[in-house]
């Protein structure tokens, strides 16, 4: 059975970054008989480029690279979590925001990726093509997992560039998830399902509006 590796991101964690993380991950995880496991504080990782890339390591269904939150950081684990509006909110737990254009904050080019528990927003306010996470964007990355994830997408002046959530690949998923757009554009999306990707008992909303 693969040994999961627990390593903390963040302020006072095991890394600062969540790029730097991902870099200390083994080359081959398979060889190593292990689950690299990355945990996020209870903060907000902000940038006007990418934030994250997974990729390049070897993986297989039962040894592979994981993301979610440190204990007591997520959304979930809010005090308030039944009564807290569905949608992102940094005070709700740990948070990934992109707020730059033709950037993903997260970007997922790897086999059997799982992500969990998090909150991703994009707010770029030109007419680029964003999301909080795209996964398989290079067209190569097949069964991974996205679950309980919030994905929010503000970028009200964004037309047809617009998306909280790309997925590609198949046998890709994300489930029990909500994936929100803010957007005057009748041609803005809420999300992007390419090559076999799917969606299982989720919320696709778009608001409409500023």
């Amino acid at each position: 059975m693969a040994t999961t590796v627990v390593k903390t991101i963040g302020a006072g964690g095991d890394y600062s970054t969540l790029q730097s993380w991902e870099d200390a991950c083994p080359a081959d995880l398979v060889t190593a008989d292990q689950i690299w496991q990355g945990c996020v504080k209870n903060q907000v990782f902000s940038s006007a480029s990418n934030l994250l890339t997974i990729s390049g390591t070897t993986v297989d269904a039962t040894r592979y690279v994981e993301l979610t939150t440190d204990t007591g950081a997520s959304y979930l684990d809010s005090a308030s979590v039944r009564t807290n509006a569905l949608r992102y909110n940094e005070a709700n737990g740990a948070a990934i925001k992109i707020t730059g254009a033709y950037a993903n904050a997260v970007v997922v080019n790897q086999n059997y990726t799982r992500i969990y528990k998090l909150q991703f927003l994009s707010t770029g306010t030109s007419n680029g093509y964003m999301a909080g996470l795209s996964v398989n964007p290079a067209g190569a990355t097949d069964y991974c997992d996205i679950d309980r994830c919030i994905f929010e997408a503000s970028n009200a002046n964004n037309a047809s560039g617009f998306s909280a959530l790309s997925l590609w690949g198949q046998n890709t998923k994300v489930r029990r998830s909500l994936i929100l757009t803010k957007t005057t554009y009748a041609s803005g999306y809420i999300a992007y399902f390419y090559y076999g990707a799917s969606a299982y008992n989720c919320v696709f909303a778009s608001l409409n509006a500023n």
